[in-house]
């Protein structure tokens, strides 16, 4: 069976076939010297493919909402389709798991140039953990954070509209635009985009957030 396109890239980044930088050369060797610990006592943690398949081929489902790879009169196939280091960043957030099946990483850090889709992959990502986390959750909130509302609405704004264009998605769920809210009625899941004023959400209960431009918040709260 041939290897999945993010198992591939973490042997071609291994073997120096793939040029990387060193984080992501060191965050390739962790995954492959994990690996062979997961069989040790002393090693809480176990990798399930099927957790990080099952996001993959779910964002491979959702379609481009801007740009040229949108417009179906240019390509027959509007879908996204992740980029082998875009698959290696979902298939260590989701494959790592601990005893209980959690997540293992509860927290990273992805930085990218401008113009590599980061909106749309953070975007798919939430919708992910919206609709189809495993373990399923039950009413999950989903945020996007900012320094500024707007700032934050823009990765929010995505994710609508991937959902506008996922019937299925479309069906399950509601949009309220005037309170940029977005629910899933049976489940009171909820995703909403938020502003620099932590002290205010002290009540959020998040299963996924997404911090935008990380980089120009003042502090890391």
């Amino acid at each position: 069976m041939a290897d999945y396109t993010a198992e591939k890239y973490i042997k071609d980044v291994h073997s120096g076939k793939t040029v990387t930088c060193k984080w992501v050369k060191l965050a390739v060797d962790r995954h492959i010297k994990d690996l062979k610990r997961i069989d040790k006592k002393d090693f809480p943690y176990h990798f399930d493919a099927g957790a990080a398949k099952r996001a993959i081929d779910f964002i491979q489902l959702l379609e481009h909402t801007k740009g040229e790879f949108a417009n179906k009169a240019l390509h027959s196939d509007i879908k996204i389709k992740l980029e082998p280091w875009q698959q290696f960043i979902i298939w260590e957030l989701e494959g790592w798991r601990n005893k209980e099946g959690y997540r293992r990483y509860t927290r990273a850090y992805i930085e990218v140039a401008r113009k590599n889709g980061k909106t749309s992959l953070a975007a798919a990502l939430a919708n992910y953990h919206f609709f189809a986390d495993s373990p399923k959750e039950i009413g999950p909130e989903i945020y996007f954070a900012a320094t500024k509302q707007q700032q934050a609405k823009q990765a929010w704004d995505e994710a609508g509209r991937q959902i506008q264009k996922n019937a299925l998605l479309k069906t399950i769920s509601k949009s309220y635009s005037s309170k940029s809210h977005i629910v899933i009625p049976s489940t009171a899941a909820v995703m909403r985009p938020l502003g620099r004023d932590s002290k205010t959400e002290d009540g959020l209960n998040p299963s996924f957030a997404v911090i935008d431009e990380y980089h120009a918040h003042l502090t890391p709260d």
